[in-house]
């Protein structure tokens, strides 16, 4: 299955490397292993972690764990309210649809992750999240719709100077 041309690891590298989280190794087929949480901190490092461990998964093709592994992230960032959090982890949970073949719960996660970013002002996410929009679109054909939100998305990455997304997303429209 393609990927999108934005994947997520970008995005989540930046949020796990600005929250000091160390990322480590992991084996095939070894389980994810619980930690304690007790305050907001520990939830939100928690679900930073997690988003770390379904990346390394998604990475390694492991496609079913990662959406477990970015579900349980999820669930932490919407118990401790962290908006720009949960948005990157309804881009995650879109990414790893997409790569399922499940293009219809890949585009309900990717708009829910546009919203979130448009209402905290997540650049780096709004953009990805229209570009993959569009992408989704392509694959399913309907490629007026993919064009409106590549287009889109091209006019966002030039507004904010953008220049690798913008030439990444005028190669994607062709």
């Amino acid at each position: 299955m393609r990927r999108p041309l934005f994947s997520f690891s970008s995005l989540t590298l930046v949020l796990l490397t600005n929250a000091g989280i160390p990322l480590l190794p992991i084996s095939l087929g070894k389980p994810v292993i619980a930690v304690p949480v007790s305050t907001t901190q520990d939830r939100r490092n928690e679900a930073i972690r997690l988003n770390g461990i379904g990346l390394q998964q998604y990475n390694q093709g492991r496609f079913r764990e990662a959406l477990e592994t970015f579900e349980r992230a999820l669930a932490f960032a919407k118990e401790i309210g962290d908006q720009a959090l949960y948005g990157t982890t309804l881009y995650n949970i879109g990414s790893v649809y997409v790569s399922l073949g499940q293009y219809s719960k890949a585009l309900d996660f990717y708009n829910q992750a546009l919203a979130i970013a448009k209402e905290v002002g997540d650049q780096a996410l709004y953009g990805k999240s229209l570009n993959n929009i569009g992408f989704v679109y392509r694959n399913l054909g309907q490629y007026a719709k993919a064009l409106e939100f590549l287009n889109q998305a091209l006019a966002f990455a030039k507004e904010i100077g953008d220049q690798a997304g913008y030439g990444t997303i005028l190669g994607s429209i062709g």
